[in-house]
Formats: C-alpha cells, structure tokens, sequence
C-alpha cells in the first residue's frame, strides 16, 4: 500500500511541477514553486516581473508581499485536491523520499527564464 501511494504521490507532485513550467513558458513569466502543509503547492512571482506585462487572468488567489507575488490558478487548485487524497500518515516518509532524490529530476525554480 505505501508503495502505491509513494507512486501516486511522486506522479501527482510531478504533474504539479509541469503545470509550472508549462505556465512559466506560456506566459513569460519566472514562476517559482512553493510548498506550505496547510496549504498546499502555490506559485510565487517577484513584482519586478509584471512590471512590463499585467498578470494572466489564468491566476487566482492573488496575494501581495513586499517583493513577491503568491498565487494559483484552478488547476493547481485540482491538482493540489489530487496530492490531499494520500492519507496524511504517508506523505511524511514519501516527501523525505522525494527530497532525497536530485532536486534536477523535479526543480520548478524558473527565476534564471527569460
């Protein structure tokens, strides 16, 4: 059973980490993946960059820092619903795991995208 939910957890997690460069690249924009337990996988923006262009009506759940932009979009919303429905005592030895893996094989960090 945890090798099941070990799968399902790295595929979903690798589908959330797609969804952001494929939005990265869409949109021009230097999306950087975050992670919060309580709240899930959400995208993060520096202000510097909308400064040429206007956010994409795609994002929602805007939220404004100092020097950062925090947001999501509806499909990051679904795919985030996908990653909750592994029961909670699995993640922690699945996300240990994962971390332990190259960070190359899942890294989302697009602030070096033009």
């Amino acid at each position: 059973m945890l090798d099941v939910a070990r799968k399902a957890y790295k595929e979903f997690t690798e589908d959330i980490y797609s969804l952001s460069e494929e939005l990265s690249n869409e949109y021009d924009i230097a999306l950087e993946l975050k992670y919060e337990h309580g709240r899930g996988f959400y995208f993060r923006l520096s202000v510097v960059d909308l400064e040429k262009n206007p956010l994409p009506p795609v994002f929602v759940n805007v939220i404004k820092r100092k020097k950062h932009m925090e947001l999501g979009t509806i499909e990051l919303c679904k795919r985030n619903k996908k990653v909750s429905t592994i029961l909670p005592w699995e993640i922690g030895p699945i996300k240990r795991e994962l971390q332990n893996h190259d960070p190359g094989d899942m890294a989302c960090d697009h602030s070096s995208h033009n």
